[in-house]
Formats: structure tokens, C-alpha cells, sequence
């Protein structure tokens, strides 16, 4: 029999791994009584002799030890790249075969075929977002909740740009850290273009700022989390080498929540699509869908369409007010006025106590210390000229 193929990322929860795969691993284990079965698992995976014990008497009474294992394990939020580590560790290469090389074995079965199929030809049902590029459609590929993104207007496109974006697209897989979503795969040919990414359920973080599909807020403590870890995504992509990576596009909805509430930061390949539009920003009437993204963007970037880590971190100071203030980097109203903006008034005018009235009661008390902290963060990387942003180090 077959074995099932799907992508495990390094960076996946165990509670994410397919039902499929998860039981055929139980059983590799648990036929083995020696140093490469369970027992060995057991051996790394707990030093405690009373947690050894009530997983044998599992084994005894006919039920996977195994299983038993790793599903305490598993609430120690540990990944994929976890258990990785332990089966190398072992020397149990049946095992770790489970768990490896998968991405391989998918990527040539992702066609069009393939997308339209488990869409149900992009129906209506299967949708679950829209942005200003991409149509999300949510489905199942080889066992694994993906999230597809279509793109909506390829001819909007310069051929300049669209060559950076495929070439971005490329270099995705390369990326391994925890705040940055995996990519699965993409295709691309004259009648659709596809991206792949596993499937988050907690939606991004501006859903959960503004409730938006009346899911609980999100407390200052878990907002404050995520601004941290954000941050060691951006400052990967800036050192990764050989060749560093600006995002161009922090924004709430990019960053992306799993069930644990980690963050992932997504999309940043987009930038090059985004570029025309910026180039012609003078003569192109924007809807309020771009008028909005421009809140995220320095005015060097707007003017000259020049990249650079600087970019990042403005984005990144209106991320930081976002998450404190509640407020849309675009806030409505019969004159619209940016974040940014609407922040930087206040400070100048009333001084930075009188920020501390913008905090978002639905994240409950901020520490003053915290709230005072990022506020100055938020300053600092959105001021003008670049060269007095900081750097993302953390």
C-alpha cells in the first residue's frame, strides 16, 4: 500500500499533521518494543517515570502509547521540526520519512486540474476572502487545509514586475522560521494563477483587532506577543543571506494567526505587484481598497517606489499602532484621515500622555510601562527622513 504524500512544514503544529499520516506513524512506532519504537520516543520525549508508565499501561490495554505521546507533546505547542530532531536523533529513518522530503512528492501533482477540483471550479462556497490582488478560496490538497489564493487581474501587471513576482514567488520555500507562513507551491499558466499556504483558523490579525467576524478580542497580552514575534520575522528576512528580503507589504491583514495564536507574517511577495500601481499613483484613480494600503507606506516609498528595510519599519510602527489603538491604518470618517496622521497630532499637540486615551479597550489595561514603550516604538519607526528609523532587531 501506497504511502500518503502531503507537506509537512518544519514549522507545523503536530495538531496539524493529517489523521493518515499521524496513524501510520502510530503504528510504525508502536510495533517496535526496542530503542526505535515508542519506548525510545518516550525516552526523549518525557524524563518523567510516572508519564513512562501510564503510557505503557496505554500499550497494555490495546491503545497506541504512541499516540498517547505525542498528544501531550503536542500541547507543548511542538512542530513537525520537533519531531524531526527526535527521530534523526534515533536513527528511526522509516519513521523520519513520514515527516520529510514530502514537499517533493506534491508539488508535480499541483495543476490546475487539481486546484479547480477540490474548489469546486472556484465556486462560491469555497471562498472565504478577497484582496486587492488575490481571491482566497479555502479547500483540502492531499489531506492538508489549504488556503489558495487566485490572482484576479494578471493583465494589470507589468511584464517587469510580474517576472520579480514569480521570481519572489520561487525563493519562498527557502524561508524557514516560525512567524513566516509556509509556502506550499504555486502554478502559474495563461488561464490562472495559484498560490498555495496551509490553512490558518484564526484568520489574520485585523480580524481579531476589529472582530470583524465576531470572534473574541484579542488581550494586550497576546497583542503583545505577536508584535514581538512579528518582529523577529522581519528581521529574519532582512539577514537572511545570500540575499536579503524587504516585505513591502506589513500590514494586519498579512499577518496571519494559527491556532495558538502565532503569527505569521505572509504575502510579501505581492510588493511587485503592487508597484505599478504606486509608479502611477498620480494618474490612477485608487478605490478605497488602495487608498487604504497606502497608510502602511512611507511618503519616500509613494513618491520614488523605492524599496528598502526602512519600508519595513515603517509598516511596522503603523502595525504597532494598530494593535494598540484598535484603529484601521485608514480611519473612516466624512474626512479620512491616516493612522499615522491621526497618532502623530495628538503627540505633537497634547503631548504623549494624551496617547494613552487612544488605547483599545477591547485589549483590556495595558501596563502604562508597555503602552508608553510601544507608543515611543511606534514614533520612532514612522518618523521622516528614513535614516532615523531603527533597525528591526529585537
Amino acid at each position: 500500500m501506497a504511502e500518503e504524500r502531503c507537506f509537512l512544514s518544519p514549522c507545523m503544529s503536530l495538531f496539524e499533521v493529517p489523521a493518515s499520516i499521524m496513524e501510520h506513524f502510530c503504528k510504525i512506532m508502536d510495533c517496535r518494543d526496542d530503542g526505535l519504537g515508542w519506548r525510545g520516543l518516550a525516552e526523549r520525549l518525557s524524563t518523567d517515570w510516572m508519564d513512562f508508565r501510564k503510557v505503557e499501561k496505554y500499550g497494555e490495554q490495546g491503545q497506541s502509547p504512541t499516540r498517547e505521546l505525542l498528544w501531550s507533546w503536542a500541547h507543548k505547542n511542538k512542530t513537525v521540526g520537533d519531531l524531526q530532531n527526535v527521530l534523526k536523533e534515533m536513527g528511526n529513518k522509516r519513521a523520519l520519512h513520514l515527516f520529510t522530503g514530502q514537499a517533493k512528492d506534491l508539488f508535480p501533482t499541483l495543476n490546475l486540474k487539481i486546484i479547480k477540483e477540490v474548489t469546486k471550479d472556484f465556486h462560491q462556497d469555497s471562498l472565504v476572502g478577497e484582496g486587492q490582488f488575490f481571491k482566497v478560496y479555502k479547500a483540502k490538497i492531499n489531506g492538508l487545509l489549504c488556503a489558495i489564493k487566485v490572482l484576479k487581474e494578471k493583465q494589470q501587471v507589468e511584464p517587469e514586475q510580474w517576472n520579480l513576482f514569480i521570481s519572489e514567488l520561487t525563493n519562498l520555500p527557502k524561508f524557514h522560521h516560525p512567524n513566516i507562513v509556509q509556502h506550499i507551491g504555486f502554478l502559474s499558466s495563461n488561464e490562472e494563477t495559484c498560490l498555495v499556504y496551509p490553512y490558518l483558523m484564526n484568520g489574520s490579525l485585523y480580524e481579531r483587532i476589529q472582530c470583524s467576524t465576531k470572534s473574541s478580542p484579542l488581550l494586550w497580552q497576546n497583542r503583545y506577543n505577536i508584535l514581538i514575534e512579528v518582529a523577529t520575522a522581519i528581521q529574519y528576512l532582512h539577514t537572511v543571506k545570500p540575499n536579503v528580503v524587504i516585505c513591502g507589504s506589513i500590514t494586519s491583514k498579512n499577518v496571519l494567526l494559527d491556532q495558538h495564536f502565532q503569527p505569521k507574517l505572509s504575502d510579501f511577495a505581492m510588493v511587485h505587484l503592487r508597484s505599478c500601481l504606486v509608479n502611477h499613483i498620480n494618474t490612477t484613480k485608487m478605490d478605497y481598497t488602495t487608498f487604504k494600503s497606502l497608510g502602511y507606506l512611507p511618503e519616500e516609498y509613494i513618491r520614488t517606489g523605492n524599496l528598502s528595510s526602512k519600508t519595513d519599519v515603517y509598516s511596522y510602527g503603523i502595525l504597532v499602532m494598530e494593535v494598540l489603538t484598535g484603529r484601521e491604518s485608514l480611519i473612516k470618517g466624512s474626512k479620512p484621515k491616516y493612522l499615522r496622521d491621526f497618532v502623530w497630532d495628538q503627540l505633537e499637540k497634547n503631548g504623549m500622555e494624551s496617547l494613552f486615551s487612544l488605547l483599545d479597550n477591547k485589549a483590556d489595561i495595558w501596563p502604562h510601562c508597555v503602552a508608553r514603550n510601544l507608543f515611543n516604538l511606534s514614533i520612532d519607526c514612522t518618523v521622516s527622513p528614513a535614516r532615523h528609523r531603527p533597525t528591526m532587531e529585537v
